[in-house]
């Protein structure tokens, strides 16, 4: 099965992370995960929903300049191989493609990270281009900064497994940086619900639609139906919900409703007759 997702740690003291307009800028908005690290820093999992994708992407220097302190990030693809990045608000900014079982050795991979990555890299890049060789003393220095105690064995006993796949190995990374856990955030409900089951597949389907208006550059391929733009807010609207501080279960069972009512004799009859 694929995995896909970019991984996020930072620092957002009095408001959960996943709530910040920078990290779903930067990373979209379908949270697989969110930990409490304790003191105001967060490590969440997220990756666009599929309209999210046009925009989504970018340094992720604008969540340092947001939340003024350091930020990590990785984009896991699949479980082949991560995109680690790092920033921090002293100037410090790194970047290392890591290969999944391959510790720190360097190769060829398969995917490509200029389209469908939130960290992006220009079209024909190498993702080991720009690689840092002093991955080590980088996050060392990183992890001094954000205020965490850890050591090089530590994080070079991580770097360097060849047990390790993309997205373990970024959530040993973590821990070996000396990140504290405190506790799993609970999403109050998934994404997808049967409360809500239709419009927000009617909200998936148009997001798979604008995606492929994007990808294709055509407009005409898959044009817009006049019931996407309210089901897309929908999707946006459950995406913000999940972890409690958007609309509460009873509010989006009642917007589903409304859609349901308003959309449902349009897109019955679209459907092609047989």
């Amino acid at each position: 099965m694929g995995y896909y997702a970019s991984w996020v740690l930072a620092r957002s003291p009095g408001r959960l992370l996943v709530d910040l307009p920078e990290v779903r800028t930067l990373f979209g908005s379908r949270w697989s995960r969110l930990d409490d690290r304790g003191d105001g820093w967060h490590l969440a999992v997220v990756a666009p929903n599929p309209h999210e994708w046009s925009k989504v992407g970018g340094g992720i220097e604008r969540l340092v300049a947001a939340t003024g302190a350091p930020v990590l990030a990785a984009w896991v693809s699949e479980s082949s191989c991560a995109r680690l990045v790092g920033a921090t608000p002293s100037g410090l900014s790194w970047s290392r493609h890591l290969l999944a079982y391959q510790g720190m050795k360097r190769g060829k991979c398969g995917y490509d990270h200029s389209r469908f990555a939130t960290l992006r890299l220009p079209e024909g890049e190498r993702p080991d281009a720009a690689d840092t060789r002093t991955l080590v003393k980088d996050l060392l220095a990183w992890s001094a900064e954000a205020g965490f105690t850890t050591s090089r064995d530590a994080i070079a006993h991580v770097l360097r497994s060849t047990e390790l796949d993309g997205h373990d190995r970024i959530d040993k990374l973590v821990d070996a940086l000396g990140v504290p856990y405190a506790a799993e955030v609970p999403m109050l409900f998934e994404h997808q619900e049967l409360d809500w089951w239709t419009p927000w597949e009617q909200g998936h389907r148009a997001a798979y639609r604008a995606c492929g208006r994007w990808t294709t550059g055509d407009d005409d391929a898959d044009p817009e139906r006049p019931w996407d733009a309210d089901h897309l807010a929908f999707v946006d609207l459950v995406a913000a919900s999940v972890f409690g501080t958007g609309a509460s279960r009873t509010e989006l069972v009642e917007h589903a409703k409304r859609l349901e009512e308003q959309w449902a004799a349009d897109i019955a009859a679209s459907r092609p007759r047989v």
